[in-house]
């Protein structure tokens, strides 16, 4: 039997794990069983990154049979489904579906993500799934578009441990696949017209921020994953967990190193 962990950052109630979650119990993965169980915050958790929870206590709510909610982040989630539901490493996770793409330098703020990269951290086999943002989320091709895709890397397996891939479905007509790199973010925080902070009154007079959405530009090569999913492909980028900058290695020894 194929153990599948599946969690997200939009809540255990978001419409793309729903899908997603069906799409896995209506299928058989290279003829065998599948087992899925959900292990989701309970409130959206979008920009959580790779937080945990510590400055708190953590409850598990039982929604379903096989669907659990965690009061924390998405890497909880993943704590929690290892260490204290499944009690075991599952075969795979699965992060998703995320209602919006996560692209380039954002992947560095997405819970989606960062849920795929803690179950790397266990070398387990790990997947971030996310649907381009539209006025129409198509979440139900979306989650076919997924499971496809996970089907064919179980099939041939191509993750190294310790390996993660990020996975972005357009919302328009797909033309194909691409493999890409992640895309660079050139943001700019002080343009008056679209500002990054928003400051308001509350109705007693006091001062409140949103963190918004500033004017971005994006890196748009050719082998980006911003180029690739506005011109209609579905991405697949390959991540790992090791952050090392090795070409300043030399240098900095060079520099800093001191002793035998």
């Amino acid at each position: 039997m194929l153990n599948i962990l599946l969690t997200n950052d939009d809540g255990i109630f978001s419409e793309g794990l729903d899908f997603l979650y069906k799409a896995f119990k209506n299928i058989s993965l290279n003829g065998e069983e599948i087992k899925v169980t959900v292990v989701a915050p309970s409130q959206e958790q979008s920009g959580a990154s790779h937080s945990i929870t510590l400055n708190r206590p953590l409850r598990i709510s039982r929604v379903d049979e096989d669907k659990y909610a965690i009061d924390g982040t998405p890497v909880d989630c993943i704590l929690f489904g290892i260490s204290e539901i499944l009690k075991k490493i599952p075969h795979v996770i699965v992060s998703g579906i995320n209602r919006g793409a996560n692209l380039g330098d954002d992947t560095i703020y997405s819970g989606t993500v960062a849920a795929a990269r803690e179950g790397s951290m266990y070398g387990v086999p790990s997947f971030a799934f996310s649907l381009e943002l539209s006025e129409e989320m198509n979440f139900k091709d979306a989650a076919e578009n997924s499971v496809k895709i996970l089907s064919k890397f179980l099939k041939k397996p191509l993750l190294p441990s310790g390996f993660f891939l990020n996975v972005n479905i357009p919302s328009k007509e797909i033309k194909g696949i691409k493999v890409t790199r992640l895309s660079r973010k050139f943001s700019n925080p002080f343009d008056s017209d679209k500002p990054l902070i928003y400051g308001n009154n509350d109705p007693r007079g006091k001062k409140y921020y949103w963190i918004g959405l500033d004017n971005s530009l994006w890196d748009e090569t050719e082998d980006t994953d911003f180029y690739a999913l506005t011109h209609g492909y579905i991405t697949i980028t390959p991540l790992h967990r090791d952050q090392t900058s090795y070409n300043l290695i030399e240098a900095l020894k060079k520099e800093f190193e001191i002793g035998e």
